[in-house]
């Protein structure tokens, strides 16, 4: 009968432990900041005569022979965001 009760006790604890872990979890996730899943990418002068295509949100950075269209980037290799903008570079716009 010992056992059983020890049993019992200790099995009602747990599902007191998991109803808690699944409240907090749930006020975590309602409670987190939505955060946007786009970026864009924008090409920069990195040298004399070399640019480089730049993730506006994580700073990742990529020189490509061509635009990241060409080479189907839909989204960013390090952050993982969906590129919906490619801004090309400007002349003159470093100064």
């Amino acid at each position: 009968m010992k056992r059983l009760r020890l049993w019992w006790a200790k099995r009602k604890l747990a599902k007191g432990l998991r109803e808690m872990d699944l409240t907090g979890t749930l006020e975590l996730i309602t409670s987190a900041p939505l955060e946007s899943n786009v970026t864009r990418w924008i090409e920069e002068s990195v040298g004399y005569d070399a640019l480089a295509w730049e993730c506006e949100t994580c700073g990742w950075m990529t020189q490509l022979d061509g635009s990241p269209e060409e080479h189907d980037y839909n989204f960013c290799p390090r952050c993982g965001r969906k590129i919906t903008e490619f801004v090309p570079h400007k002349e003159g716009a470093d100064a």
